[in-house]
């Protein structure tokens, strides 16, 4: 699809519900600059790219209110007059270079009026200029969250969890960093990021990335820094009762610290049972990347089991996944172990080489992490002969529409994907296939990876034209 043509989409209000309004997705203004997704045109700004974030939040569990403020800093791409941000709730002010900026939501369809702010009043700023955007916010995100409309399946039902004992959660993917900061909300704009979160002391706060936490006046204090560029969805953010297990590990002879949190209302047997299995498969499973994908990506380990209001959830927030408590009351180990080994794959394929568009992240993140969630619990050649025949009746693999790239209804991510990955294996042979995602992960670190470079990375790896294979599997 050309980045200029336009999109039709259909709102769902959830899995299996019926059609609510078709949306007519308009070039945006900025389309023709590069970088623009045409999955979600409407997401991010072109215009300018952010380097760094600097987001400082306060969350009340009592009331569900959350307030605070984020500095985008980074650079101008094209002169204009007008720049647009991504963010769900209520923006109170903002300031462009330090000139105070008018703000309105965005107009044209549902989506803009929904997620986007309009910023106008600062002057002109012009290409390779330094851009340092304020933006104070406030508002209650799980209500705000509850009272979207859904895309459809599974990505329009993750995003914002709520919990028992008044907590929250954020996780998902495509839409989850416009509910807690204001961003530029792009594939291809990967920012570095600091984050500070205050709540009631009776509260434990998860970030990404290395973490300190502090308690007083009642209050508890947590701050993170996330050190290397990443996409909006990748940290996460988690606020309740838990209770958390801490320490180092060496991961690639790096000693790393380790975050494990259970929700604190799980049983004792359920309790012990995930912190078990976390233990025991996060290093493993991140040793063995490490040794084949190069050095761990990241600073911080981990993994959060939530009480969520979302029923079998897992995703891999960075450095440290999130999976809902159903799983560790209701799964075999086995199927465990796959889950956390699938996630942890993503801390290379996903989180830090980042698919340059939404139509490739259900082949290339998904097919990847999920044939080493097969090979962790040696099931391959028996997915491989149920997924891996050259038909195939389902959605495409690399252009499967918007809203199915992963999740429940972008299910060949899961099952087709990873049955070509492994074929594609076959093919160059276990070697080369090993050299072909070392080099993706190594020459991609902190970036994003096109189908095109996928494909020529493979290419070089087997040392010949793979046509053939490609126009046999990629459908």
């Amino acid at each position: 699809m050309s980045p200029h043509t336009c999109t039709r989409r259909t709102l769902l209000t959830g899995v299996g519900a019926t059609a609510v309004g078709t949306l007519i997705w308009p070039q945006s203004a900025h389309a023709a600059v590069a970088g623009y997704d045409p999955y979600y045109p409407e997401y991010g700004d072109t215009r300018y790219a952010v380097a760094h974030y600097d987001v400082k939040l306060g969350y009340s569990s009592a009331s569900g209110a959350m307030w605070g403020r984020t500095i985008m800093s980074g650079t101008v791409r094209s002169t204009t007059s007008s720049l647009e941000i991504d963010y769900a709730l209520n923006v109170t002010a903002v300031t462009v270079n330090g000139r105070r900026a008018s703000f309105a939501r965005g107009t044209g369809n549902a989506v803009r009026s929904l997620r986007k702010y309009v910023v106008s009043g600062f002057g002109t700023v012009t290409a390779g200029q330094a851009l340092t955007i304020v933006v104070e916010h406030t508002g209650y995100p799980a209500k705000v969250y509850a009272a979207h409309p859904r895309t459809p399946g599974y990505l329009g039902n993750t995003g914002v969890m709520t919990t028992p004992d008044g907590g929250i959660t954020f996780v998902g993917e495509p839409t989850v960093g416009v509910y807690w900061h204001a961003c530029n909300d792009r594939l291809t704009n990967k920012a570095t990021y600091s984050i500070s979160v205050a709540s009631q002391s009776v509260n434990t706060v998860l970030l990404s990335g290395p973490s300190t936490s502090s308690v007083a006046n009642a209050t508890v204090t947590a701050k993170s820094v996330v050190s290397q560029p990443v996409t909006t969805y990748a940290p996460g953010i988690t606020i309740g009762r838990y209770t958390v297990r801490k320490g180092t590990v060496s991961i690639g002879g790096r000693s790393l610290p380790y975050t494990y949190a259970v929700a604190a209302g799980a049983s004792t047997t359920v309790r012990d049972r995930a912190f078990r299995l976390l233990a025991e498969v996060t290093p493993k499973a991140l040793g063995n990347y490490a040794s084949w994908f190069g050095a761990y990506p990241f600073d911080a380990v981990g993994g959060r089991v939530v009480d969520g209001s979302t029923a079998a959830l897992a995703q891999e927030t960075l450095g440290a996944p999130t999976f809902t408590l159903d799983y560790f009351r209701d799964k075999p180990d086995t199927s465990i172990r796959r889950l956390i080994s699938h996630e942890n794959a993503h801390m290379w394929f996903g989180n830090s080489a980042t698919a340059s568009r939404w139509s490739e992240v259900g082949f290339i993140h998904e097919g990847i992490a999920t044939l080493m969630e097969w090979d962790y619990v040696s099931i391959t050649s028996t997915m491989l002969a149920r997924y891996g025949a050259t038909t195939w009746s389902g959605r495409s693999i690399v252009n499967p529409g918007p809203g199915y790239e992963v999740g429940n209804a972008g299910i060949q991510s899961y099952t087709r994907a990873p049955a070509v990955m492994g074929r594609l294996r076959q093919q160059l042979g276990t070697t080369a296939f090993n050299a072909f995602l070392r080099g993706l992960a190594t020459g991609h670190r902190y970036g994003n990876v096109s189908l095109g470079q996928f494909k020529a990375e493979a290419e070089r790896a087997a040392g010949r034209s793979l046509a053939t294979f490609w126009s046999t599997y990629l459908r």
